[in-house]
């Protein structure tokens, strides 16, 4: 038993070098916000400094309730995917003129991965202007997020690693990302 044991021992850094893992790659370029510790629910239409928080919010208070998570054609509210961003979510917005094929590619990227959010950034919310992504396509995860002119592989890296993955930072990692309590309609009030 003990040369068993031994012999797992002395095996184990070999083993960790021949099965390298999907999250090896490095990401750079990422931009971190001090966005709290998460649990603050507050009701209606919430209003997030780009400066504090990011563009999309990347955290902060957000509404009780969060968004089905998947793939949704028209803008979804702010104040639902904070919420989905605190149980571990990867939201990836994007301009809403972006090439359809990046679009497609967009949606390859989130196909059977439970904890994403995929949807176009509004231009406006109550008839009033937004700013614009400060990129094509942003990928956002609690208090972090990177900016990408195109659907480029490296954001499935940001997925694996993120989306209650090992390097979220999420304060609900692992909470719902459905259920019956889960928004499921796109935010009207956007266009």
């Amino acid at each position: 038993m003990i040369r068993v044991r031994a012999l797992l021992w002395l095996s184990f850094p070999l083993l960790l070098v021949a099965c390298p893992t999907q999250n090896a790659a490095t990401l750079t370029g990422l931009k971190t916000f001090d966005v709290g510790a998460g649990g603050v629910h507050k009701a209606g239409l919430l209003t997030y400094d780009p400066a504090k928080y990011g563009l999309p919010p990347t955290g902060g208070p957000h509404n009780d309730a969060w968004m089905l998570c998947g793939v949704y054609d028209k803008p979804v509210a702010n104040e639902h995917a904070v919420h989905n961003l605190e149980h571990g979510t990867v939201w990836i917005t994007y301009r809403q003129d972006l090439a359809p094929a990046e679009i497609d590619k967009l949606k390859s990227f989130v196909k059977g991965e439970e904890y994403t959010l995929l949807a176009p950034y509004p231009k406006t919310i109550n008839a009033e202007a937004v700013p614009s992504l400060p990129s094509n396509i942003i990928v956002s995860a609690w208090s972090v997020q990177k900016g990408y002119d195109k659907a480029d592989d490296e954001i499935k890296t940001f997925i694996s690693r993120y989306a209650n993955g090992p390097d979220s930072k999420a304060p609900e990692r692992g909470s719902q990302c459905g259920g019956p309590y889960a928004v499921t309609i796109p935010d009207e009030r956007a266009q």
